[in-house]
């Protein structure tokens, strides 16, 4: 019997004989690695490798959750981050635009750090074209978007961008060019419907870290276990015991209305919170994604320390003590204080096929007022895509968790949440 897990189009064993094939005819094979394992969780490395045993670029992934869904998502993880490394570039369809022709036709605007590219005006900027899955026009959007090894501060990028004809100075946007948006999926439409909704959760963290971590207002409501199935309660107390702290969860679900969830593990002695987010259609996929999520991060930190440790937000945000709080997630003395909620209902389309949860997902991020775009990377034989989607206007006040100098776009700075 083969039983498909949430928002995916086959079973994790078709899922992973599906890529394994896709990998065959790149000639590649992969390697696993079980960093640590405790109360039925698990956190999996999986490294790609090339027939004759050399590292593929940028080929490595991590796995969450129970055994076999960990190594599906570890394999899937390093196709995506493989796929979406510099070694795509070749087969790319890149365009040069004006940054001033971008600027005009509006498409981008909606995007914070594109602005900072203004001065530019004369500028080419390499672009891809991309379809709009909200039924409007397409855009062509710029490549640093969300692919941070194209506008690195090396020769070797600078070499590319200069063969492309690519003339933008892009020191004042390194740190929005981040791979958010890029997912991959056993069909195109699992990949989209994933990177959509990592782009709206990356949202909801950024109103949640501005509104109510920067300027102290009310923290968004708390799920008790008494509102999460039997089943789903057991897991945060496995964690909890796992991890032998209190895990809280928060709904940080904001007007665009697909449930957003916040597993949180308030920091000790001033350091760093760690915390797991999810989203899903449905809120208790929700819960469970980002409860996996912070496993996940606490697994791997006790076997790298320095991977979780927030050395570098602390060094390059000491100045600014508001933005350092953000970046470390203090706030969780307020914890105690917010009232609970007690009801966390199923929603029922979560069962529906890819596709259609994907159509209702875009349709609740359009009513918002966000255009929804995409790019398919790449499509394997087997069906295995990597895609890539833009939400301009959602917000990356996020950032700010790496030590970036993040500001808020218009969404923190008024009424987004919920």
């Amino acid at each position: 019997m083969h039983i498909k897990p949430h928002e995916r189009d086959f079973s994790l064993s078709q899922a992973l004989s599906r890529v394994q094939a896709d990998l065959d005819s790149l000639g590649w094979r992969h390697r696993l690695n079980e960093l640590a394992l405790g109360g039925g969780y698990t956190a999996i490395q999986c490294h790609l490798e090339t027939g004759d045993g050399e590292a593929v670029e940028s080929g490595a992934g991590s796995g969450k959750g129970f055994s076999d869904a960990a190594k599906v998502g570890a394999v899937y993880e390093a196709l995506e981050h493989a796929l979406t490394g510099s070694l795509i570039l070749p087969e790319l369809d890149v365009m040069m635009r004006g940054v001033g022709e971008l600027r005009a036709r509006g498409d981008a605007a909606p995007e914070k750090s594109f602005e900072k590219l203004a001065p530019q005006h004369e500028a080419r900027i390499a672009c891809l074209r991309y379809r709009a899955l909200d039924g409007g026009h397409g855009a062509d959007l710029p490549l640093y978007l969300w692919a941070p090894w194209y506008v690195l501060p090396t020769r070797e990028a600078e070499g590319r961008r200069c063969l492309l004809g690519d003339t933008v100075d892009y020191r004042s946007v390194l740190p929005a060019s981040v791979n958010s948006g890029c997912a991959v999926g056993a069909t195109e439409d699992e990949a989209l419907l994933h990177a959509v909704n990592e782009l709206i959760e990356r949202d909801a963290l950024s109103l949640f870290l501005w509104r109510s971590i920067h300027n102290e207002l009310p923290m968004p409501p708390r799920i008790s276990l008494s509102a999460l199935p039997r089943y789903l309660a057991h897991e945060v107390l496995r964690a909890e015991e796992l991890l032998g702290r209190n895990v809280y969860l928060l709904d940080l679900t904001t007007d665009i209305g697909v449930p957003v969830a916040l597993a949180f593990v308030p920091g000790e002695d001033g350091h760093l919170a760690l915390h797991g987010v999810g989203a899903s259609l449905s809120p208790r996929v929700a819960v469970e994604r980002a409860v996996s999520e912070l496993v996940q991060v606490c697994l791997v930190r006790r076997v790298h320390p320095d991977a979780v440790d927030g050395t570098k937000a602390a060094a390059r945000l000491a100045a600014h003590p508001r933005l350092l709080k953000c970046a470390q997630i203090r706030g969780g003395q307020r914890l105690e204080s917010v009232a609970p909620v007690r009801e966390l209902p199923d929603e029922p389309r979560n069962s529906l096929p890819a596709s259609e949860q994907l159509e209702e997902v875009v349709s609740r991020v359009s009513w918002a007022g966000i255009r929804v775009f995409a790019h398919r990377i790449k499509r394997l034989p087997n069906g295995t895509s990597v895609v890539n989607v833009q939400c301009p206007g959602l917000d990356k006040f996020h950032l700010i968790l790496q030590g970036n100098y993040a500001s808020p776009g218009p969404r923190a700075k008024t009424d987004g949440m919920r």
